[in-house]
């Protein structure tokens, strides 16, 4: 969003110089040329961009982000409450580091209430603000111009010397591109602006009583926006705030198709009043005018054979899905009797106070609150989930971090031991949320070598959204038998990605083998 904000301001200027003479000279209806309009929303646009140093880079606060490259916020509606946040979280301001010269999204509660027009959702209702009033003015250059041509084409008699007139869609479109000069790579950039910051009237026309007297800016008419803030993978490690807005729900969809049409709705969610995770039917149901539930009794005899496919299903897929480390929310531990816990309960091992302090000791020092080099303090109290609500943020964050990465470990273990119990079990996947580090990989292959288990120098495989095609690699070396733990995350595999692979002859071989031996030992 930023980053929008100061193409314009660096270009709007010189691309006075770039426009058509009928384009500057064309005028609004108070006889305001367009050249003029351009110098003034330069002005406008220069406002922001003083007041909030956007000259200058960004950095976000790590204790924010904790382990994670990346934190979405949610904005719903016309709203600018920002969702997804902690509590001590809320206090988010966007300040100016006069002495680093940069530009800070970071937690400060007393700047939080001084410094209202700083709070982050205000900041970005500001910027947000601006680009619509960009998108509407340039929309106004356009149609001076679009108008412009047409009054000049009754003057003229000769068709050789008529002005070419297109769609005053395309005129904007063209005017935005002069401005922001995209590159190749940008090619779309002109229109994701018009797109998301043009404000465009609603076809959907709502007809409760409501609705008649008020606009209705609920998430499901007004739409929602999602700001991603995000560390730069460059060599400054700088900051970035991103924004996707979602103008259209499925709920806005499905009212305006249900006021034109028959529509059918099935939904098993559709009573959850969650904006976010689910379907609101209450909202739609408000929305249309004619709306016809299903009986009571027949919605009884539907919810016992929904229930009795589930029991089906279940029963033919046999899948076991559960939480290890139930003893990660017990209070009153410390990190190395969590850690002991972990092992035994899960793992069945029985490390040493020696093996665990090493272990906790070369934990990494960036997933620590005061980064110290040493790691982890063995005898230090951990914080269980329930009580780390009211902790500082920072101290919070070590303990999450603490047991986001000791559960992976555990599971590392675990395919380890199932490997040395039938070497078949060889093709594992680990799916995380955030991107494996390689300081967090050098700490789990130690904590294994601490714990004296053995395994293959390319224990893991690493893939992330820049190396998809080695997943035919990974495939590779399990279908030759060997061991090897997938590490990805949900930018790299997603649905249909195809895991299946090939066994060499020799592994068909042994297969085939163990299963004639058990063949003969059963007919026996």
């Amino acid at each position: 969003m930023p980053t929008l904000i100061r193409r314009f301001y660096a270009n709007i200027l010189p691309a006075i110089g770039r426009m058509e003479r009928i384009i500057i000279d064309a005028k609004d209806p108070s006889g305001k040329t367009n050249k003029t309009r351009i110098k003034q929303l330069y002005q406008v646009i220069k406002k922001t961009y003083d007041q909030y140093h956007l000259q200058s880079p960004l950095k976000i606060d790590p204790a924010l982000l904790g382990d994670n490259t990346n934190k979405f916020l949610f904005n719903t509606g016309k709203s600018s409450f920002l969702f997804g946040l902690k509590k001590d979280e809320k206090y988010l301001v966007w300040k100016f580091n006069s002495q680093r010269l940069v530009n800070e999204i970071t937690i400060d509660h007393k700047f939080y209430e001084t410094h209202p027009e700083f709070r982050l959702s205000k900041v970005t209702s500001s910027f947000t603000r601006l680009l619509h009033y960009i998108a509407k003015t340039t929309y106004s250059i356009s149609r001076n111009y679009h108008e412009f041509k047409i009054n000049l084409n009754k003057k003229i008699t000769d068709p050789e010397k008529l002005h070419n007139v297109y769609e005053l869609s395309e005129e904007h479109l063209q005017i935005v591109n002069v401005i922001l000069q995209p590159t190749n790579a940008e090619g779309r950039l002109a229109k994701y602006f018009i797109d998301n910051y043009l404000d465009k009237a609603l076809n959907l026309k709502l007809p409760n009583i409501k609705a008649s007297f008020t606009d209705d800016q609920t998430i499901y008419a007004s739409g929602f926006r999602l700001f991603d803030l995000t560390v730069s993978e460059d060599a400054n490690n700088n900051g970035q705030l991103r924004v996707y807005q979602q103008k259209t729900t499925p709920e806005q969809i499905l009212a305006s198709v249900a006021n034109k049409m028959r529509t059918i709705l099935l939904s098993s969610t559709s009573l959850n009043p969650s904006p976010l995770g689910n379907f609101d039917l209450n909202w739609v149901k408000n929305n249309i005018v004619n709306f016809l539930e299903i009986p009571t009794k027949l919605q009884e005899v539907l919810d016992l054979e929904n229930r009795k496919r589930n029991q089906l299903i279940k029963s033919k897929v046999k899948i076991d899905t559960r939480l290890t480390g139930k003893n990660l929310m017990i209070s009153g531990q410390t990190f190395s009797q969590a850690l002991a816990t972990l092992l035994r309960d899960e793992n069945h091992l029985e490390p040493t106070e020696l093996q665990l302090e090493r272990i906790l000791n070369k934990y990494p020092a960036r997933l620590i609150a005061n980064r110290v080099s040493n790691g982890l303090d063995p005898d230090a109290p951990f914080l269980c989930e329930a009580e780390r609500q009211d902790a500082d943020s920072k101290i919070s964050n070590t303990h999450f971090n603490f047991e986001r990465k000791i559960r992976p470990l555990s599971a590392i273990i675990n395919f380890l031991q199932l490997n040395q119990k039938n070497s078949t079990n060889n093709a594992f996947i680990i799916y995380t949320n955030a991107i494996i580090r390689i300081d967090e990989l050098n700490w789990l292959k130690e904590a294994i070598e601490i714990l004296n288990i053995p395994f293959p120098d390319d224990l893991f495989k690493v893939i992330s959204s820049q190396n998809r095609q080695e997943i035919d690699d990974v495939k590779e070396t399990w279908g030759k038998g060997k061991f090897q733990i997938m590490l990805t995350n949900k930018q790299a595999l997603g649905r249909g990605t195809n895991l299946q692979y090939l066994l060499i002859k020799t592994i068909i071989k042994n297969i085939a083998m163990i299963l004639q031996l058990l063949i003969n030992a059963l007919s026996t």
